[in-house]
């Protein structure tokens, strides 16, 4: 099964017995990267500082602290941010637990990465025939295999990881939104009803394409019933089920727009 196909299961106990077989590999990739990521970044900015203890100019000095603490600190803080919520997704055994910002920093980082190493690489051509010190080439090998290494990481492990996460939250949420239709017998029966119509019922018929035709009208029958069931709703109860469908500015929708919506997340689900 690819990665994609893992949406398809709503229930985290089913796919936590995927983790061995088809995450681990990713979760401490993920984990290695990121640590050696953070090496690279102290490497460097240890080489940058000696560099500025030899300059007489202590202004430079100065004015290159504050900045490297915060990367440093930024870097440090977004490490073991994603190592707790390992931690915290094996504790519970569910990856729903790690870090989606974490992640996102480093999918930032690999976009800037990859446009910085561009930017060297031609600025380095256009320069071919400038006589650089061992210094220098240290720290133009090193800002390269930095800007290679984020770019590399990222899609490589961290976003396949990235998805692992997104596959776990997207079945929190479902199990969230049927606990939800439980308590609510009302909603409960309309979306069962709902699961049933979009299957529709396939007559024999020795007309191939009137067939297909009689599905597609069943189909959109059964669409349109479900929508007015979903019109009929009180907005409350409209809105607690954008809310775990994770529907963003549903509270700015038109009721018809935003019930439309509802049937095709719900129909794809299915």
């Amino acid at each position: 099964m690819k990665l994609n196909d893992f949406f398809k299961i709503h229930d985290e106990s089913k796919l936590w017995g995927y983790e061995k077989s088809k995450f681990r590999n990713f979760i401490i990739g993920s984990c290695s990267v990121i640590a050696l990521l953070l090496c690279l970044i102290l490497v460097q900015k240890g080489i940058e500082l000696y560099s500025y203890l030899k300059k007489p100019d202590s202004r430079a000095l100065i004015s290159w602290i504050p900045f490297s603490l915060l990367i440093i600190g930024l870097h440090t803080y977004v490490s073991v941010t994603f190592y707790l919520g390992v931690a915290k997704s094996y504790k519970h055994k569910s990856f729903a637990n790690l870090s989606g910002g974490s992640m996102l920093f480093y999918g930032f980082m690999a976009f800037i990465c990859a446009i910085e190493l561009i930017f060297t690489l031609s600025s380095r051509l256009n320069k071919s025939n400038t006589e650089l010190s061992a210094m220098d080439i240290t720290t133009l090998v090193l800002n390269i295999v930095i800007n290679l290494s984020f770019f590399v990481s990222y899609w490589a492990v961290i976003r396949p990881t990235r998805t692992i996460y997104s596959i776990f939250v997207n079945a929190k949420k479902m199990t969230e939104l049927n606990q939800l239709l439980t308590n609510n017998t009302e909603m409960s029966n309309m979306f069962n009803m709902m699961g049933m119509n979009i299957q529709p019922k396939e007559e024999n018929s020795t007309n191939t394409n009137e067939e297909k035709a009689q599905i597609i009208d069943t189909k959109n029958e059964a669409r349109k019933a479900n929508v007015d069931k979903l019109l009929n709703l009180p907005n409350n109860q409209l809105f607690k089920i954008a809310q775990h469908l994770s529907i963003s500015g549903y509270d700015k929708m038109s009721k018809e727009e935003l019930a439309n919506l509802i049937v095709d997340i719900t129909e794809k689900s299915k």
